[in-house]
């Protein structure tokens, strides 16, 4: 007997040390799914002239139809009243058997008519009703169907390896249950942006019955309740690649084949040529349609540094080389096959697909075809034609405490200090705080007008959780905007700092201790000073200093002084900024421009009409200056036509125009619209912009 209780109690020990292992999450039920996708797959029930026993019917103005829906393991009725071309559509949503009437929503272009419907689903013990709305389609062509799918969706959070990841899942099939792990989705945040992504090609996007790695440890769902609001994911055995992400503005994954001539090719040997993925067959009717315009972009552009790379998913050489021979496609291809290398790192799970790839490997674009891939080729085309400075961050950040406690449904206070490490002013300092659930900064948005040179700023805020905010550890993060310029051109720069958030039951939140330094205007005034006595010294007959001999007393002053009051960073960074007036520093032209005789000469040769963009900030100092000599060539020529853009209105044509890169902006830029091309900042402007038009050297 005494075995048998070993056994009992060691399948115990085991049980309890899987919950252990497993992780749970909670999730809350969402109404609309349209904010998270607009595909899904279509369940359809065929309506007949049998009628429905017991139900509550309504006058019809034609001839009714019946059909019964299943969700959650129970049974719908809808009925279609149809009078020729038109149909009212009625439901029992609560299984009262009460018909109510679904409202048109929408029709489409192919004339079917959507509607939606909230159902109420009972629960499989009997107690309690949850929610499921679904969409409702019917068509006029095919009368005696109605299409639905699912338009909601759980959402919640769960932590996987100590770190905590926004989540959801959809009832793919339809049928108001989310535990079928076959036919249902799991979406995770992996990137931990704040954001789910869900397409067939996402790296977040998984099958519940998917094993997905994180961090080298793989992971699968265990099992999810019928409602959806419990997920159980565990550590698995299987091993699985992480996947890798391609959408727009990541790194294009990267592959080593032998194309169809029998040369190796890699995408890494292309860096530095614009890279386009074409993924076709000779079965794909559209793509067939697609490939002389796409032979037509690699020859044109051949010559520009772009490079296409046909991606064939044949089975059959023989249909690949048929179709490559009557085009005459003379690009590198790549017979992939069905489940190719390629297709299968991309993820293709239709085709005509296209990857736009630019010079640094990041995706630019993807699924274009015709104008719109040529459009987004001429703007990945924008170089960097004279990029004067590099785009870098000259804050950096403390929070204080470093870790913020706080119990649910409570308020904590911290302090973010902000560190200003360069000669240069940041202004128009913006923090918010980056999509958290359970978590809310107060004020939602933060600002301070800047942060002087070698000086520090100082924010303090407050943290607010909500009342079912989960107990543990997390880590959250507040987005911080500012902008600075330096003599020919002005940067707007997007930093992230992390924040590590305590949530404890009946835990009061740390308090924060606050510095007080001294004003550095006040500082500077002092310094400012000091520079003025030396001058003075300088100048008086009796005393024979060099120059450099009074500026050096006052940085000697300076760092004294900043000595004594404690605070040596911003005396040594003022002490820096006056040892730099030693050799000088170059300051942007405030004066209007004035067009030389050559320039108005080369104005006057131009042939052809020339389109210019020139991306412009408010906040911008030297912004004002290329505006204006634009405007002055435009002037002497009527060949050339321009419009200014601001980059903070018009953020996405800035980034496909290459104003904009990883969350970095630099202003002024001007984008020659027929090449591509791009200049940024303000020095040389003159000679830049007439070889920009084609009328320098």
């Amino acid at each position: 007997m005494m075995w048998r209780s070993a056994l009992v109690t060691l399948a115990l020990i085991l049980l309890f040390s899987a919950v252990l292992i497993a992780s749970t999450g909670d999730l809350k039920y969402v109404d609309s799914i349209l904010d998270l996708t607009t595909s899904y797959y279509p369940q359809a029930v065929q309506l007949s002239s049998d009628p429905i026993s017991g139900l509550t019917e309504p006058t019809y103005s034609g001839t009714p139809t019946y059909a019964s829906m299943m969700l959650a393991g129970r049974s719908f009725a809808l009925v279609l009243d149809r009078d020729g071309s038109n149909g009212k559509l009625y439901v029992d949503a609560d299984e009262s058997k009460v018909l109510s009437p679904v409202d048109w929503m929408q029709r489409l272009w192919d004339g079917s008519y959507v509607g939606s419907a909230s159902f109420q689903l009972r629960a499989s013990d009997g107690n309690g009703v949850r929610a499921y709305h679904l969409f409702l389609v019917w068509s006029p062509t095919t009368p005696t169907v109605i299409i639905y799918f699912r338009d909601n969706y759980q959402e919640g959070r769960i932590e996987l390896g100590g770190v905590r990841y926004k989540i959801a899942i959809i009832d793919e099939n339809s049928d108001g249950m989310f535990d079928d792990l076959e036919h249902d989705l799991l979406l995770i945040d992996l990137d931990r942006d704040g954001e789910l992504l869900a397409s067939s090609d996402s790296h977040e996007q998984y099958w519940l019955n998917a094993p997905f790695n994180i961090d080298g440890t793989v992971y699968a769902a265990a099992s999810v309740s019928a409602d959806g609001s419990k997920i159980v994911i565990d550590k698995s055995d299987a091993w699985v690649e992480p996947k890798v992400p391609l959408a727009v503005g990541f790194p294009a994954p990267d592959f080593s084949v032998v194309d169809a001539d029998g040369e190796k090719l890699s995408l890494s040997s292309l860096e530095g040529k614009i890279v386009v993925l074409d993924f076709w067959a000779s079965w794909c009717a559209p793509c067939l349609d697609e490939l002389p315009y796409v032979e037509a972009i690699a020859k044109d552009y051949a010559d520009r540094g772009v490079v296409v790379i046909g991606v064939d998913l044949d089975r059959d050489e023989g249909a690949f080389t048929g179709v490559v021979s009557y085009f005459g496609l003379t690009y590198r291809q790549v017979l992939d096959g069905a489940d190719g290398k390629v297709s299968s790192l991309y993820r293709v799970s239709g085709i005509p697909m296209t990857y736009l790839i630019d010079r640094d490997g990041i995706i630019r674009g993807k699924g274009l075809r015709g104008d719109d891939l040529k459009q987004a080729i001429v703007s990945s085309l924008a170089t960097v034609a004279h990029a004067p400075l590099a785009q870098e961050s000259i804050l950096s950040f403390a929070v204080s405490p470093v870790e913020i406690v706080l119990s649910p449904a409570s308020t904590a206070r911290f302090q973010l200090s902000i560190d200003n490490t360069s000669s240069h002013p940041a202004d128009g300092i913006a923090v918010r705080l980056v999509e958290a659930d359970g978590f809310s900064l107060d004020p939602t948005e933060a600002d301070l007008e800047a942060v002087q040179p070698f000086s520090k700023g100082t924010l303090d805020l407050k943290l607010s959780s909500s009342p079912d905010v989960p107990i543990g550890t997390d880590e959250i993060a507040l987005q911080v905007i500012y902008t600075y310029c330096i003599d020919i051109s002005c940067f707007q720069i997007v930093d992230e700092v992390p924040l590590t958030v305590v949530v404890s039951k009946g835990v009061a939140p740390a308090a924060t201790t606050t510095t007080r330094e001294l004003p550095v205007w006040l500082l500077m005034s002092i310094v400012g000073g000091l520079v003025v006595v030396g001058i003075v010294l300088w100048r008086l007959a009796g005393v024979r200093l060099p120059l450099y001999v009074a500026l050096s007393m006052a940085v000697i002053g300076s760092l004294t002084y900043g000595v004594i009051l404690g605070q040596h960073e911003q005396a040594q960074g003022i002490a820096a900024v006056l040892c730099t007036s030693c050799v000088g520093i170059d300051e942007a032209s405030g004066e209007a421009p004035s067009l030389s005789d050559s320039a108005i000469s080369a104005l006057a040769g131009l042939e052809k009409r020339i389109e210019l963009i020139v991306f412009y900030a408010p906040w911008c100092h030297t912004c004002p200056y290329a505006e204006a000599m634009v405007k002055q060539m435009a002037e002497r020529t009527g060949l050339l036509s321009y419009r200014f853009v601001n980059v903070d209105t018009n953020r996405d044509l800035a980034a496909s125009s290459g104003v904009i890169r990883s969350k970095r902006m630099i202003v002024p830029a001007i984008l020659c619209v027929d090449t591509g091309d791009v200049i940024f900042g303000i020095e040389d402007l003159e000679a830049r912009l007439l070889k920009l038009l084609g009328g320098g050297s």
